[in-house]
């Protein structure tokens, strides 16, 4: 609106300093996560876990946690191993748990990991700035296949054409 210069009385004070709460909010916190202590590198293992609503709110679905694994143990750089969706809510102090069956990469022999569960990875769920509990993990050491042929037995010569008779013991 044109005022033509007559706007020195566009601006007001309240009589009264306004006081404002934050509404509410949930506070999902990932937990008790629980993949094997040792599993074959490439192999596929189930991991299960838990998400507590710790805030004072119910939290309303959708949303998806992501299950990776990490060879230091943070999430930057990590490889997302699955997801699981989550469609129902979750009241103040609820939990809820879920598995996953994942395959893991083809790393080297004894190589120690973490495989990390982020809840609510695509933050869908307002939790008034309290995400950082949302990630939690546990350590997963992982071994490659070795098998080697022991305890040879052939005979100690032949003739070409003949039909030999080789036994051996396999172990890892």
């Amino acid at each position: 609106v044109f005022e033509g210069g007559r706007v020195g009385n566009n601006l007001g004070q309240a009589a009264e300093v306004l006081g404002v709460t934050p509404a509410p909010a949930p506070d999902l916190v990932a937990r008790e996560v629980v993949p094997p202590p040792v599993a074959l590198s490439g192999g596929t293992v189930t991991v299960r876990w838990a998400v507590t609503n710790s805030g004072e709110a119910g939290a309303s679905g959708p949303w998806v946690d992501y299950v990776y694994l990490r060879l230091n143990g943070e999430l930057a750089g990590a490889t997302l191993l699955g997801s699981r969706a989550r469609s129902g809510a979750l009241a103040a102090g609820e939990r809820y748990e879920a598995s996953l069956p994942v395959t893991l990469p083809s790393l080297g022999e004894g190589e120690g990991a973490r495989i990390l569960v982020l809840t609510d990875a695509q933050a869908q769920v307002f939790e008034a700035r309290r995400e950082s509990n949302n990630l939690s993990g546990a350590d997963i050491v992982l071994r490659r296949v070795d098998l080697r042929a022991d305890r040879l037995v052939a005979p100690s010569s032949a003739v070409s054409g003949d039909r030999l008779e080789v036994g051996f013991d396999v172990t890892q």
